[in-house]
């Protein structure tokens, strides 16, 4: 069983960024926290009622955010598809992921709403399990 981590700039930043400010105090009151010129992008609510990890995707050519909008949800991330690498995080404020970067979500709840923005032509591989990795909280 894997610990659920709350994603933080330090835990999370091998896997991509937070979507919040970069000061916790002062600053200016408006920051562009990830600016990508080169591609088009695509706006999509994702209904999320899977409760267990089935597969992993990635996107080779696109950053994907994951903005919780309602629901509790878990982020299951790596960087290669070895389980030894896994690591779980709690879906509790907007994240974008790194090209990529593997990644499936879970719901902890009967259902959750999630904000997606992905590249247009994003382009999508695959990892399935053997398996189900179930989800259990203590």
């Amino acid at each position: 069983m894997l610990p659920i981590k709350n994603p933080t700039r330090e835990n999370f930043k091998k896997y991509g960024t937070l979507i919040d400010f970069t000061e916790d105090q002062g600053g200016p009151d408006f920051q562009i926290v990830i600016r990508h010129e080169e591609d088009p992008w695509r706006i999509a609510v994702l209904r999320v009622k899977e409760r267990g990890f089935t597969e992993l995707e990635r996107h080779p050519r696109s950053y994907e955010t994951f903005e919780p909008m309602e629901g509790m949800t878990l982020l299951l991330l790596s960087l290669g598809t070895d389980p030894a690498e896994y690591e779980v995080f709690l879906l509790d404020r907007p994240v974008c992921l790194n090209k990529g970067v593997w990644h499936g979500i879970v719901t902890l709840t009967e259902e959750a709403k999630v904000k997606i923005t992905e590249n247009l032509m994003v382009e999508t591989e695959f990892h399935k399990f053997q398996r189900p990795m179930e989800v259990r909280v203590d």
